[in-house]
């Protein structure tokens, strides 16, 4: 989840009714029974974001995971290939010096260990042809330590669209935020994707190949794109 996870102003509380109805029943248990790695967009600064944090404490049962406003964790799949995840908080990014040291020392820890790939995650974009644009302060932050800490992937949302852009200095910049209210987007010379409808990405991964595939309403598979090592 990449942020304003509780529209249109966060939660005020870990008892917030929210929790019920805009996670733990709209997610079907039944169906979608697996962990929802989630990170804070600006909305969810409006009220209470620390509740978003402890809410993973507070109710070990629950499929939300938020151990902190920024972490790591890593997924070993059947085949062996390890994946380590960065969610970082992008709405304190541009002026936190802790959480970007913290962010150069993991990725420099996962390279270190071996990782397969590296997928950083935020609710900010760096690079984006909607209606928000371009995130200057965030290029200047980031641009040059996910170079310099291999990161394969960036996802954010923000701009209620869908993108895939090319490829920066190794690092591949992808916008998956229309899950709700999508706005217009524009097709630029770095876009290799772009849409406004509503939807989402799916990835698959191997070792040597990370598919990025972009799905419509009513399940509609419109786009996939793919990394290679």
């Amino acid at each position: 989840l990449l942020g304003d996870n509780f529209y249109e102003d966060g939660v005020s509380s870990t008892s917030d009714p929210q929790w019920a109805s805009k996670f733990e029943n709209m997610y079907d248990p039944a169906v979608l029974d697996f962990p929802f790695y989630a990170v804070l967009g600006n909305h969810d600064y409006h009220l209470d974001e620390q509740a978003q944090v402890d809410y993973t404490t507070e109710h070990p049962d629950s499929r939300w995971e938020m151990p902190g406003r920024y972490y790591s964790f890593s997924q070993v799949l059947p085949d062996g290939t390890r994946i380590d995840f960065f969610g970082l908080d992008g709405y304190t990014m541009a002026t936190e010096d802790a959480q970007l040291a913290w962010l150069q020392a993991a990725l420099a820890e996962s390279t270190l260990a071996g990782a397969d790939w590296k997928i950083v995650f935020s609710h900010y974009p760096l690079y984006s042809n909607g209606v928000h644009g371009d995130n200057p302060a965030l290029i200047f932050r980031l641009s040059q330590p996910l170079a310099d800490g291999g990161a394969d992937l960036y996802v954010s949302e923000h701009d209620h669209d869908l993108q895939i852009l090319e490829p920066m200095n190794g690092t591949c910049f992808m916008i998956s935020g229309a899950g709700s209210r999508p706005r217009d987007t524009q097709c630029l010379e770095n876009t290799v994707y772009a849409n406004n409808q509503l939807g989402f990405m799916a990835f698959r991964v191997s070792n040597s190949e990370l598919s990025a595939c972009v799905v419509l309403e009513d399940a509609v598979l419109d786009f996939c794109y793919t990394l290679t090592k």
